[in-house]
């Protein structure tokens, strides 16, 4: 709960923060049966709603000791260089090098490490947005990253080729859909007031 003091929280809701999660256990249920209590020691609560806040507070925490030190590395917008956009846990590291994506991820997992947390090798994967395709090798936690022709985040597909394409088409079928769902559903309301 130290990072949470780091980040400004005043000490009053830190402590409500410890005393809630002090002490916790947990038991699994098999078959109807509960097996043995044990302690939880790390993670937040599913379903409580401080969780998400604590959550975010940790990561922010965590980028901001690894990522935001980085300042040299990233793309730079309106005279301010980005290497990192977050919303919850997506996280998309930004580099203009693989050298330079290298050692920000190294620096993000290191400092991940620090505090209890990896990333998941299987969800993470690395993209180059270049003009000609080139296989970039990167690596996290001893494995090789899978690169990837698209991905979506936070609902926007985006391609190693930066084409707009796909994601206006994307577009275009879930507004056809939404239309289509509008008539039915304004074709329903007719039949029922009729009948």
């Amino acid at each position: 709960m130290g990072f949470l003091r780091k980040m400004g929280i005043n000490e009053h809701n830190v402590s409500v923060m410890q005393r809630l999660y002090k002490g916790q256990q947990a038991s699994v249920r098999v078959e109807g049966s509960l097996l043995d209590w044990f302690a939880i020691k790390k993670g937040v609560r599913q379903g409580c709603l401080i969780s998400p806040v604590s959550f975010n507070c940790y990561s922010e925490y965590i980028m901001r000791e690894s990522a935001d030190d980085l300042t040299l590395i990233g793309v730079t917008f309106s005279g301010r260089t980005m290497n990192n956009l977050r919303y919850a846990d997506d996280i998309l590291l930004i580099a203009q090098s693989p050298r330079a994506l290298q050692t920000l991820l190294d620096k993000v997992v290191a400092v991940s490490g620090e505090y209890g947390l990896e990333i998941n090798t299987k969800k993470t994967k690395v993209m180059a947005i270049i003009p000609q395709k080139e296989h970039i090798a990167i690596i996290c936690q001893g494995k090789e990253l899978e690169q990837a022709e698209t991905f979506k985040y936070l609902g926007a597909i985006i391609t190693d080729n930066g084409d707009c394409s796909k994601e206006i088409q994307a577009r275009l079928g879930a507004a056809r859909g939404a239309s289509l769902d509008s008539r039915l559903f304004a074709e329903r309301q007719v039949l029922t007031c009729q009948g």
